[in-house]
């Protein structure tokens, strides 16, 4: 059996590496995320932005005045700091 190769050994190999790349990938996302929660609720930009973040009274108004691009009127559609569908994708 001296010509056979053993590629069971590379499979394992491949497979523990694979596997503790996910766990580093893992710990830094929590990490990451312990961060932002704690960035939201401590700084006053972090306050800021969650505030800005959250849905305001005119959100309707702002989905309708989105909807006049397809109309003939020049009026641009008018948002706060973070239009309706910023607001959705950052809650995903």
């Amino acid at each position: 059996m001296v010509g056979k190769m053993d590629h069971s050994s590379d499979r394992r190999k491949c497979i523990e590496a694979r596997s503790l790349i996910h766990r580093i990938a893992a710990v830094a996302m929590v990490v990451t995320s312990v961060y932002h929660i704690i960035y939201l609720a401590f700084s006053p930009r972090g306050r800021k932005l969650f505030m800005d973040f959250l849905p305001k009274e005119g959100i309707s108004t702002e989905f309708g005045n989105s909807m006049n691009i397809f109309s003939e009127t020049p009026q641009k559609p008018r948002f706060g700091r973070f239009s309706y569908i910023e607001k959705m994708e950052y809650r995903k």
